[in-house]
């Protein structure tokens, strides 16, 4: 009779040594190449925000020119029919909610769409898009006279719904013991500029390549490179911040969908005409 072989106990643990060995080598980098989930869903939400304002502010039916600079652009709250639903004084949403409105119409929305004032994250936001994102709009008419300082307005965004920790970088709402933020802010103007805060996350975050980079590591090197004499990566001049104190529009990840130039979350990007 014939017996198989089999392994000896010294075999397999000499294996089972070996796969521990390769395991401790191996696991911190493949944890490492992780993606910073927040940075993925912020680039995403921001160049989804910025191809749906430019299309709506470039839309003659929704928003038309005006002579008058106080009714131009988001301030216009006239009717404006899209897909058979009328958006604007007669619509649902009335005046305030427009904006609201259309651009809610242009995302995958699960759900119902809520565009109140009073809509708050615990409420679900104004909508929630299929990715999972909680949206607030700007509600209102976007009309402050012809002072475009005066007439922005913020989208917020929960990028990982209702996971926790539900909590901006700054400002309301404001993350403790230095959580890494969820929660963002997009600043759209009535003429459909877009900016972010100035040294803000959001700025940090769009500007970075690296989407492997945790908000720890991304703020250690903010204060490392955020003052200086230009002499950093970046492009500062003069008394001008080096690193990302001085962001490069040339390293920006979401494009503008109608320029197909690369946008500066630093900055206002001019609506396509």
């Amino acid at each position: 009779m014939k017996f198989k072989r089999a392994f000896t106990v010294a075999e397999v643990l000499i294996t089972m040594a070996v796969i521990a060995a390769l395991a401790s080598i191996l696991l911190p980098q493949l944890l490492r190449v992780r993606p910073n989930q927040e940075m993925v869903m912020l680039k995403k939400a921001y160049y989804i925000a910025g191809r749906t304002v430019n299309e709506l502010i470039n839309d003659d039916e929704f928003y038309p020119e005006q002579s008058d600079e106080k009714v131009s652009g988001f301030s216009h709250t006239d009717d404006a029919v899209y897909h058979g639903v009328t958006y604007g004084p007669n619509g649902s949403g009335g005046a305030s909610g427009k904006f609201c409105g259309l651009f809610a119409a242009r995302m995958n929305v699960n759900g119902a769409v809520n565009c109140s004032a009073e809509r708050s994250f615990d409420d679900g936001g104004n909508f929630t898009t299929s990715d999972g994102m909680i949206w607030r709009m700007p509600i209102g008419n976007f009309n402050s006279g012809s002072d475009t300082e005066q007439s922005r307005q913020n989208i917020e965004i929960d990028v990982n719904g209702t996971n926790r920790p539900n909590c901006f970088e700054t400002g309301s709402g404001a993350c403790e013991n230095g959580q890494a933020p969820d929660r963002f802010r997009i600043t759209i103007d009535r003429f459909g500029t877009i900016t972010v805060p100035q040294d803000g996350i959001e700025q940090i975050y769009l500007s970075s390549n690296d989407t492997t980079m945790t908000y720890a590591e991304l703020k250690a090197l903010k204060g490392k490179t955020g003052t200086g004499t230009g002499t950093g990566t970046g492009t500062g001049t003069g008394t001008g911040q080096g690193g990302l104190g001085n962001l490069n529009p040339g390293t920006m990840q979401p494009m503008n969908p109608g320029t197909k130039q690369p946008m500066n979350p630093s900055g206002p990007i001019a609506p396509i005409k």
